[in-house]
């Protein structure tokens, strides 16, 4: 994987603070493969566990909790709040129209010229 190691070492204390079971634990084994190795079977799997096509595509890393890289993190986690997506996409569409008619006076005022 081309994934930076800091970057990893932040995703393995985020897995295992969020991991139910794993939080309680020393150190946590997480594992690692690309989307398109997950397999899950609705009728012989419970609830949240998976399993692999080819268990020799996952990669392992045992992880112990870093409390300095928890703390960065949760730092700039943001707050809660669910923006009010409607209302970012009627902005967004407004500033699109706005843009679109510069674009067509401009290429009008250009024809008359011409």
């Amino acid at each position: 994987m081309d994934v930076p190691e800091t970057s990893m070492n932040e995703c393995c204390q985020l897995v295992k603070e969020n991991s139910i079971e794993g939080c309680k634990l020393a150190s946590v084994k997480v594992v690692f493969t690309p989307w398109d190795n997950l397999r899950k079977d609705k009728t012989s799997m419970d609830i949240g566990s998976i399993g692999f096509h080819d268990s020799k595509r996952c990669t392992y890393r045992t992880i112990s909790k870093d409390k300095s890289i928890l703390r960065v993190i949760l730092r700039t986690k943001s707050s809660d709040e669910t923006p009010d997506y409607r209302k970012l996409r009627i902005e967004r569409d407004e500033k699109e129209r706005q843009l679109l008619k510069r674009e067509r006076k401009g290429a009008l005022e250009l024809a008359k010229r011409e």
